[in-house]
């Protein structure tokens, strides 16, 4: 797969820049940027604002990003083994097709979740918090619509639960395409938010095989995607938003640094939200 993390220089090397630390409380104001999100409560506002406020520090959500990459550096050259595979229909039998689709499905959908926690952990450089009751972008509190969710839904158990990781992925894409967003000049871009959104709905459509309901349809077979361009146009822009989080936080003062221990926040976030 040309292009992309497959040829990027990930290592940092002469890395002798530092940045200060701001932590300055932001005003609690919150906006709509969509019918999906309104401000609820002074107490949501408020728990998106602890979380800014305990926030991990810019040249630490920059050395866990650089793990992220790692992991996707290593899983992409299987990610286009394991599509080549299942997109090989020649000479097998139904069931073959099926099973190779299936691992292949879910190789993708464990891909996308690092692609989605590296985006995180490059917002988090800038400032950006994304959580799954809302969003805070350059000081702007915007949290979730709960009406959105539909009537007669009390956010109890299950439920709770699946609209907080329903709205976290949700928030991820918002996040990306607010114009006050620092990332939003490359993340912005018509064709790298059009991938990314298909990577999304993919990912939804991809994550619970087993419930897939195929008897109204058939399938569109793998051969249709174009996986390469997909992957090519959202791992460059993912490097190219690396370089503009080197220059940002060159210009503050601090050292960005990679260090050999704290793999366990990789494990940890078990849920998929960065932790």
């Amino acid at each position: 797969m040309p292009g992309g993390l497959d040829d990027s220089r990930w290592a940092p090397k002469n890395l002798n820049n530092r940045i200060h630390k701001s932590r300055g409380r932001f005003g609690q104001t919150a906006r709509s940027q969509s019918s999906s999100y309104t401000t609820l409560s002074t107490s949501q506002s408020e728990t998106l604002l602890q979380q800014f406020e305990d926030r991990p520090e810019p040249e630490k959500e920059f050395s866990r990003f650089l793990k992220i990459v790692a992991r996707l550096n290593w899983k992409l050259p299987f990610l286009k083994m394991g599509y080549d595979m299942a997109k090989a229909v020649a000479g097998k039998d139904k069931s073959q097709v099926e099973a190779s689709e299936v691992q292949f499905k879910l190789d993708f959908h464990e891909f996308y979740m690092l692609i989605e926690r590296a985006l995180v952990r490059l917002m988090g450089i800038f400032g950006v918090i994304v959580k799954g009751n809302g969003i805070i972008v350059d000081g702007i509190v915007t949290v979730n619509n709960r009406q959105e969710d539909g009537p007669g839904h009390d956010m109890n158990g299950d439920h709770k639960e699946h609209v907080i990781q329903h709205f976290y992925h949700k928030n991820v894409l918002a996040a990306l395409n607010d114009t006050k967003n620092p990332l939003y000049s490359i993340f912005g871009k018509p064709e790298v938010r059009a991938q990314l959104s298909r990577a999304k709905d993919l990912r939804n459509r991809w994550k619970n095989i087993d419930e897939a309901d195929t008897t109204n349809y058939a399938p569109l077979p793998l051969s249709t995607y174009n996986l390469e361009l997909m992957m090519q146009t959202i791992l460059t822009a993912i490097e190219e938003a690396h370089k503009l989080a080197l220059e940002y936080l060159a210009k503050g003062g601090k050292e960005p640094e990679a260090k050999a221990e704290d793999w366990e926040f990789m494990v940890d976030a078990m849920d998929w939200e960065a932790v």
